[in-house]
């Protein structure tokens, strides 16, 4: 390649031969290549970033919301081996009054999705409390307003409560679950024991 640069420099402007014209030629196309590849890598390796971030700001609001709803709990209901969890609960979503709530978390093992009901209304609580079986369970929560898909229990921990039962103020509830990132990142493990507080003026059940 010196070679030719310094035939190039030294020889009479007589125009290229049809051999360096095709050397040129090929020398082009693979700078192009090389940057076309390098701008398509680059442009990948921020969007798998971006779709990262804006899955972790996801995890962190749902963990966040589920765990303000645990610990603004006047009591918690778990039942069904840990996957059915209902509070009366002050609201934790910001804007809102401090209205009280009766609230629902139900994890559906089977499509991995977390339904989710919160209402001044006891109905959605109150026929989730009164069904008899999983089956009946898993149909209620299927008409909530709220869900997260990928979602997991971490091995085999209960994902609400330590057992069954009801549990009033100052006990204390577990949470574990898993969020499956859509993307190659890794999951969103979320461990956590909450302290019901006391709710002064809370009255009243979800049944």
């Amino acid at each position: 390649m010196s070679a030719l640069m310094e035939r190039l420099r030294t020889r009479p402007d007589d125009g290229m031969t049809l051999v360096e014209m095709l050397v040129y030629s090929v020398l082009l196309i693979v700078v192009m290549t090389m940057s076309t590849a390098l701008f398509i890598n680059v442009i990948g390796t921020q969007r798998d970033v971006t779709v990262m971030a804006e899955e972790n700001n996801e995890a962190q609001q749902i963990f966040t919301e589920l765990e303000q709803d645990m610990r603004n709990a006047g009591w918690a209901d778990v039942r069904w081996g840990g996957d059915l969890l209902v509070m009366r609960t002050r609201t934790a979503s910001v804007g809102e009054d401090s209205t009280e709530r009766c609230v629902a978390y139900y994890f559906n093992e089977g499509d991995g999705t977390l339904h989710h009901t919160r209402s001044i209304s006891v109905a959605d609580t109150a026929a989730v409390l009164a069904a008899g079986s999983s089956t009946a369970v898993r149909t209620l929560a299927l008409g909530w307003s709220g869900e997260r898909t990928d979602v997991d229990r971490i091995g085999t921990t209960r994902v609400f409560g330590g057992g069954d039962g009801r549990f009033d103020s100052p006990d204390s509830v577990s949470l574990a679950m898993r969020l499956n990132a859509s993307s190659d990142s890794k999951s969103i493990a979320f461990e956590k024991t909450v302290v019901l507080r006391p709710q002064n003026g809370m009255a009243g059940g979800c049944e």
